[in-house]
Parts: C-alpha cells; structure tokens; sequence
C-alpha cells in the first residue's frame, strides 16, 4: 500500500523532506507525518487537526469570528429549502461547493432557480454561499513550526477547468503578499 511504500522509498533514497503538490495530499501526508519522521524524512505539511478545520467550509464563518476577514455567510446543504437558501444569502448567483476540501472540484456557479433545486440534492457534504466575483488568488505558504510562514507564491487562477488551474499568472504585490501573510498568522498555521 501507498503508505508503507513512501516509507520505504524516503529510507532507501535518503529523502529528507517530501512537500505536497496539491492541497488534496494534504490532510493523507499530515496522517504520515510522524512514521516519515521515523525514516528521517520532514513532511511538509501542518497539524492535521487545524488542516481539517481549515479544510471545512462550514467552519470558516467561526474561525475567523471577530476578525477583518469576511467569509460569506455559508450553509450546509442539509435540511434547506431553497426559499431559506434565498432568504439567508439573498440574489442570485450562489456557488455551491463540497464542505471539505480544497481547488474548484465540484463547485458551481447558481445563477437561477432551477440549478438551485438540483444542487439541494447534493447533500451534507456541500455548502452553499452568495457568490462573489472577481480575481480568484492561490497563495503557497510554507510555514514553520513556530509558525513563521513565508509567501511562496501568490498566483492569479486565470483559466480553471474542473479542479485544475490551466492557467495561472505570478503576482508580485507587496500588499498582496503581506496580507497572505497576516491571514496565514490569523489561521494559526500550520
């Protein structure tokens, strides 16, 4: 199986840190982080405990209570109708989208009636929330134990397709980037 074959491969090769290339390794590599530090391999990854709660859409709201981040108002699509959705998240359009989990795999843009009532049989497992247009920004942190985090990268998402970015574009905005960096602290991460 995957697991004891990555623990075997980082002993027999010397690998001293392996880091993840999509957000969907990370909570698989969290689970492995303490047997890969047995082989002498660092996992590059944060507390799996705070990733699950940062991975819950639904938390989101609660995490960042009280702060300067706004998080649209999020409900689970469990036990709603869509006169509720619309009384709670106002105009269309909404996007809907699994609870858990990172990239754009199952999102959708609502923008009538119709599509509202299919996606209610989506499930528990997605979200619903008021749609908000305009740049959609990726940020790659690395950030220590200590949590001193450091902006890798901050990307523009230009062209998505499924969950896959197709097209990204590297920002280079101060502003930008000392923000990234602030909410990283505000989230505690890792």
């Amino acid at each position: 199986d995957y697991d004891s074959w990555i623990g075997q491969f980082c002993a027999m090769h010397g690998v001293r840190f392996v880091f993840t290339s999509g957000d969907r390794d990370l909570l698989h590599l969290a689970s492995l982080k303490s047997r890969l530090l047995n082989t002498g391999t660092r996992v590059a990854v944060g507390n799996q405990k705070r990733l699950i709660a940062l991975m819950d859409k639904a938390s989101h709201e609660t995490l960042l209570a009280g702060g300067r981040w706004k998080i649209p108002r999020t409900l689970i699509l469990a036990g709603v109708d869509s006169e509720s959705i619309q009384g709670e998240l106002g105009e269309f359009p909404y996007i809907v989208k699994p609870r858990n989990g990172a990239s754009s795999k199952d999102a959708e843009v609502l923008r009538s009636k119709p599509q509202l009532q299919s996606a209610l049989n989506r499930g528990p497992d997605f979200v619903i929330q008021k749609f908000v247009s305009g740049a959609e920004y990726t940020v790659d942190v690395l950030s220590s134990e200590d949590c001193d985090h450091h902006i890798v990268a901050v990307r523009t998402r230009d062209l998505v397709l499924g969950s896959h970015s197709i097209c990204t574009s590297g920002v280079s905005d101060p502003l930008l980037i000392s923000v990234a960096k602030e909410f990283a602290a505000t989230v505690r991460l890792p």
